[in-house]
C-alpha cells in the first residue's frame, strides 16, 4: 500500500439544484450572434472551465447591465449546441451543454473573464470552453463516463481548432467541484482528493502541464473538510492555485450570485494575469 502511494505521488509530481429561481421573466432572451464578423487573430489564451454547477454558473442574467449583454470582442466561447467557437455574448451562447443550466437565464465566471478582456486586463484573443455539469460528483468524471467523454470532445475540438489555424495559446483550467460529494453521500475526503488528482492528470493530458485554478467552496460546516482538502491537494500537486471565495455573496446555500461570481472572477483574472508573466 505504501508503495502505491509513493508511485501515485511521483506520477502527480510529474505531471442545481437546491434553487433555480424563476429567472425567465426579465432575462436576456432571443439575442443573436454574428459568428463571421469577428476575425480570429493569432495567439492568445485558452481557458477550460470544469466541475459542477458553479462551473456553469447560476448567476442571474436579470442583473446584467446593458454593456454586459453586448458581444465581447476578442472573446470566443465554445457553443456546445452548435459544436463551434463563437464570439461570446452572455445571455445567448455562454451556458450551453450544461446539465440543468442554460444561456438565456444564467451565467458564471465567463462574464468576469470577458470584462477583463474588454478593459485590457487580459489579452486577446481569449477562448473559453465550459465543460462542467450540474450535480456531478467526482466519480462521474472518471474515464469512460458520459461527462468525461463530453469534456474530452469539447477540449479536443478546441485544441484541434486552434492548432489547425496556427493559433498558439497559454492554457488555464478553472475548476470548482466537491460540493455534491460533500452533501450527496458523502464521498470520503481522501477518496475525493485522490480522485480529483487523477482527474487533473486527465485534464493535463489534454491541455498540457497548465495551471489549475481551484475555486474554494463557500463557508459551510459540511464543506470544511473539503476546503481543507483543496489546500492539501495544492500542496502536493504542482501547479494548483486555490482561489479564495471568502466574501462572495450567495444565491443560495451552495451557489454564488451575480456579485459573487464577479468577485471570484476578479480573483481568477488576477491569478491568470500574474501567471502570464511567469
Amino acid at each position: 500500500m505504501k508503495k502505491k502511494k509513493i508511485i501515485r505521488f511521483l506520477a502527480i509530481s510529474m505531471g442545481v439544484y437546491a434553487v433555480i429561481k424563476s429567472l425567465k421573466k426579465n432575462a436576456n432572451v432571443g439575442m443573436s450572434v454574428n459568428r463571421t464578423s469577428d476575425p480570429m487573430p493569432k495567439d492568445g489564451i485558452l481557458i477550460v472551465i470544469n466541475g459542477e454547477s458553479n462551473a456553469g454558473g447560476l448567476a442571474s442574467n436579470i442583473d446584467l447591465t446593458p454593456d454586459e449583454r453586448k458581444v465581447f470582442e476578442g472573446v470566443y466561447i465554445y457553443n456546445a449546441d452548435r459544436g463551434e467557437f463563437e464570439p461570446m455574448q452572455v445571455g445567448n451562447n455562454n451556458n450551453t451543454g450544461h446539465e440543468g443550466l442554460n444561456s438565456d437565464y444564467m451565467h458564471g465566471f465567463e462574464l468576469g473573464i470577458g470584462l477583463a478582456v474588454r478593459n485590457g486586463t487580459l489579452p486577446t484573443p481569449l477562448y473559453i470552453v465550459k465543460t462542467g455539469q450540474g450535480g456531478s460528483k467526482i466519480k462521474e468524471w472518471e474515464n469512460g463516463t458520459v461527462y468525461y467523454q463530453k469534456m474530452v470532445n469539447r477540449v479536443n475540438y478546441a485544441t484541434t481548432f486552434l492548432a489547425n489555424r496556427g493559433i498558439a495559446t497559454r492554457n488555464f483550467i478553472v475548476y470548482t467541484q466537491g460540493i455534491n460529494d460533500a452533501v450527496k453521500g458523502p464521498t470520503p475526503t481522501e477518496v475525493w482528493k485522490t480522485s480529483t488528482m487523477d482527474h487533473f492528470m486527465t485534464l493535463r493530458s489534454l491541455l498540457g502541464n497548465c495551471p489549475i485554478l481551484f475555486v474554494k467552496h463557500m463557508n459551510a460546516p459540511e464543506l470544511g473538510d473539503y476546503i481543507k482538502a483543496i489546500d492539501e491537494l495544492a500542496g502536493v500537486f504542482p501547479g494548483v492555485y486555490p482561489i479564495d471565495s471568502t466574501g462572495a455573496p450567495l444565491l443560495d446555500q451552495y451557489h454564488w450570485n451575480y456579485e459573487g461570481m464577479k468577485l471570484i472572477s476578479s480573483r481568477i483574472v488576477s491569478t491568470i494575469k500574474t501567471l502570464l508573466t511567469v
